[in-house]
């Protein structure tokens, strides 16, 4: 349900895009999900990243962290270059998920570091 709530407003926040954005195959990501207000690593906190509808239509990719905080992620789509449309979110039992927008993503195949810092539900 969780999950549900967290990809369908993201969706939403997604298809406000203007479609003007470069174009990629491949998207990847890598960073740290820790505590505010204790600075400690979350184990096992979901990464999610979504897209609009495009090519390859509306969807998701998940990754988890590991014991010390730390997440990457990949994504190929093969294929022809879309638009760049993508959302993420973090999200961790007992705390808040928090969001980086899409103006926030670059559209480029290279590693991008995306750190996350969730408070306390």
């Amino acid at each position: 349900m969780r999950n549900s709530i967290i990809v369908a407003v993201s969706a939403a926040l997604l298809a406000c895009s203007d479609g003007t954005a470069p174009q990629t195959t491949v998207i990847r990501f890598q960073g740290t999900v820790r505590s505010s207000a204790s600075q400690a690593p979350i184990n096992n906190a979901e990464i999610i990243l979504q897209w609009s509808a495009g090519a390859y239509g509306t969807g998701s990719h998940w990754a988890y962290t590991d014991a010390n905080g730390a997440y990457t992620m990949e994504k190929d789509f093969g294929g022809e270059p879309f638009g760049c449309d993508f959302g993420m979110t973090a999200q961790a039992a007992g705390f808040q998920p928090k969001f980086i927008q899409p103006d926030q993503i670059e559209c480029k195949p290279d590693f991008q570091t995306f750190d996350f810092a969730l408070d306390p539900a």
